[in-house]
C-alpha cells in the first residue's frame, strides 16, 4: 500500500492520520472536502444521523449509529453474548459521546511487548508512542522482531 501511495502524483493523493482526523475532525475533513473539491457541509460530521450500507466498519463506529437510533442495547445485548469483552470493554461504547472523538484505550489495553511487535510490523508511518515508553521490554521485543525479520 505504500508503493502504491508513493508512486502516485504529489496532487493525486492526500495522507489523513487517525490522529488528526479523530482530534480536529471538523478541520481534518474541510481539508479532504478541499482536497476533492467538493463543498464541506456539517453534516459529514454527523453520519450517525444517516442511512448508510454498512459493509464494514468498528463497534465504535456503529455503535454511534445504533446510539442515535435509540437501538444500541437491543443491538448490542446480542453481540455482547458472541463477543467475549469486559464489562468496561461495552460501557466505553455506550459512555461515548455523538462525536468523532480518537480512542486511545489501546494506550493501558495494550502491553509493552504487543506495542513493540505493533510498532516492528506497522513502520514509521504507523508508530504508535512505543519510542516514548523506552522501557527495556520494549527495546528488547523490538530488537527481537527486527532480527527474527518479522518486520
Amino acid at each position: 500500500m505504500n508503493e502504491l501511495f508513493e508512486h502516485l502524483p504529489y496532487r493525486a493523493k492526500i495522507l489523513v492520520r487517525y490522529e488528526t482526523l479523530a482530534e480536529a475532525p471538523e478541520k481534518t475533513i474541510h481539508k479532504i472536502c478541499d482536497f476533492l473539491g467538493l463543498d464541506f457541509e456539517i453534516d459529514i460530521l454527523r453520519y450517525w444521523q444517516f442511512d448508510h450500507h454498512p459493509i464494514a466498519g468498528n463497534l465504535g463506529t456503529r455503535s454511534l449509529i445504533f446510539r442515535y437510533r435509540n437501538k444500541f442495547d437491543q443491538v448490542f445485548a446480542d453481540r455482547r453474548k458472541k463477543i467475549n469483552k469486559s464489562k468496561a470493554y461495552w460501557d466505553y461504547y455506550r459512555q461515548i459521546g455523538l462525536a468523532i472523538q480518537p480512542d486511545y484505550r489501546w494506550k493501558e489495553e495494550l502491553t509493552e511487548a504487543q506495542l513493540a511487535e505493533f510498532d516492528a510490523i506497522a513502520g514509521e508511518e504507523n508508530k504508535m508512542e512505543v519510542n516514548r515508553l523506552s522501557s527495556p521490554v520494549i527495546r528488547d521485543a523490538h530488537e527481537h522482531l527486527v532480527k527474527h525479520r518479522v518486520l
